[in-house]
């Protein structure tokens, strides 16, 4: 099968591409950026870091995943997933304040209000994460619309994944989505997905008085992971169940 990967190649940022290692490595697959060249399914892919303008052919090709993702800013999330969002100028305390920007956790910070915003950044109800010292994130991995892993990770850092070319992880613990969600919480979260306009990417939750909150859309899987992060089950295991959604188009 052939996939167009578009509007940008999949190989443009090789580092950020677990998508391309995979695909390197598999004979059944050849993909290009052409769209006036023949293709059997359009992925939507692009490396911008907030949103652009939606390419005519995303908005009209019949098979397209990820169709709705030429938009990911945390307001967006907010606006269709969990609305955490608070005013800094009339919240009094601590908050957390994020550029809207995919991968720009180095600019993320606990602050106390008020205070004026910032242009480009949003102002977020802080969450309490810490379990046994760590930081600990979810990670949801979303395949054609369906939710088929859950990893639980212990961090070092609140934000970043990487410091001076440290990973922050120290632990991953997989959990069936089945004992992660209530059927009420994964018809919801689907649902959210499905107007979102992602089908394929991997989405972020803190836990917030048993409230499970989406912070983050990545639709651009897989960019420079930990070892720990490439040797655990989960990781392994959606790089087949990404080959398996594949077959699905063939």
């Amino acid at each position: 099968m052939t996939i167009l990967f578009y509007p940008d190649p999949l190989d443009n940022y090789e580092h950020y591409s677990r998508v391309l290692r995979i695909l390197e490595k598999c004979d059944w697959v050849t993909f290009h950026n052409n769209p006036l060249k023949p293709y059997d399914l359009h992925i939507f892919w692009s490396y911008m870091r907030n949103k652009i303008t939606p390419p005519a052919l995303t908005l009209k090709d019949k098979i397209v995943l990820n169709r709705g993702c030429w938009d990911i800013s945390k307001v967006k999330v907010n606006r269709i997933f969990n609305d955490i969002s608070i005013d800094p100028r009339e919240h009094k305390g601590i908050c957390v304040e994020k550029y809207d920007w995919q991968g720009g956790h180095h600019w993320h910070s606990i602050i106390e209000c008020p205070i004026e915003p910032k242009p480009g950044y949003i102002y977020q109800k802080y969450i309490d994460d810490m379990e046994d010292g760590f930081y600990i994130r979810y990670r949801v991995f979303l395949m054609d619309g369906i939710i088929t892993h859950v990893s639980k990770r212990y961090e070092k850092h609140r934000f970043e994944t990487f410091i001076k070319g440290e990973p922050q992880t120290v632990k991953i613990e997989n959990i069936a989505p089945s004992d992660f969600f209530t059927d009420d919480e994964m018809a919801d979260i689907l649902n959210k997905c499905h107007k979102f306009g992602v089908d394929f990417g991997e989405l972020d939750i803190l836990i917030d008085n048993d409230k499970k909150i989406i912070l983050d859309v990545n639709n651009v899987v897989g960019g420079n992971s930990a070892d720990i992060i490439r040797q655990s089950k989960t990781y392994k295991e959606t790089n087949e169940s990404f080959l398996n959604m594949l077959k699905k188009y063939k």
